[in-house]
């Protein structure tokens, strides 16, 4: 069992962030416990703690919370670990939420991070601005969406063929897509800029290209996911404009 917080175990003087417990409650001594959270221009009272632990995939773990450092690296309340504890130094490098000042406290957290059914991730916290470690985006604010782990070129490469057709539309839009590249399983999929779904379509078995009648829907800008059950979705940006 894994725990996050802010807490000392019976025995030991250390101030503890993240363990792992052996059935019968003793520390795990495989597990680098003693893992260590710092801020450095927040102003907590108690300072640095870890609040919630995900598991992502079979042997890592994003651990989301109020610090800047964790293991002396810069991780501005998200990192991950491997599942004995140590730090990976390829995943949310430099990146983080930004601080901001809350009646003349300096503030800024990561409260936690679910996968999104297209791939990608949620965040949410209470944090002015999101750096993913090459781009710092000071307009995002309490929520944020991030990329799944398939981002960069080789998934461009594999992922299925979208093509969106007018756009901006108006009364309708066309989708086309490469049918060779796509699972049995495989749908469209339309959603708003705050995350519903409005449109889903399979396409095992229709006609190709399909063509669906945006008069239902206000104008907007919406996310067109691909999923075509053979690789990680394709999304391109649709915009709705009467």
């Amino acid at each position: 069992m894994y725990a996050a917080g802010l807490f000392r175990v019976e025995g030991l003087s250390d101030t503890l962030h993240l363990v792992r417990f052996m059935p019968d409650g003793s520390l795990d001594p495989t597990f680098n416990n003693l893992l260590k959270f710092r801020v450095v221009e927040t102003t907590a009272s108690m300072g640095a703690v870890a609040n919630r632990i995900h598991s992502f995939g079979d042997d890592r773990l994003i651990i989301t919370g109020a610090f800047e450092l964790a293991d002396g690296e810069p991780r501005r309340g998200i990192c991950m670990v491997d599942t004995s504890g140590q730090l990976s130094m390829d995943a949310f490098v430099d990146a983080g939420c930004g601080n901001y000042n809350y009646n003349g406290f300096i503030h800024g957290s990561m409260r936690g991070i679910i996968p999104a059914p297209e791939g990608n991730y949620y965040i949410w916290g209470a944090y002015h601005g999101y750096d993913d470690g090459t781009t710092n985006d000071p307009q995002q604010r309490f929520i944020s969406r991030l990329h799944g782990p398939h981002v960069g070129v080789q998934e461009v490469l594999e992922q299925p063929v979208l093509r969106i057709f007018p756009n901006p539309a108006q009364e309708q839009v066309t989708f086309e897509f490469e049918r060779s590249r796509l699972g049995s399983d495989a749908s469209i999929s339309v959603r708003d800029a705050l995350g519903r779904e409005v449109y889903r379509q399979r396409l095992s078995g229709r006609e190709h290209p399909v063509v669906w009648d945006t008069r239902a829907v206000p104008d907007g800008s919406y996310i067109v996911t691909l999923l075509s059950g053979k690789g990680p979705p394709g999304s391109e940006k649709l915009i709705i404009q009467r």
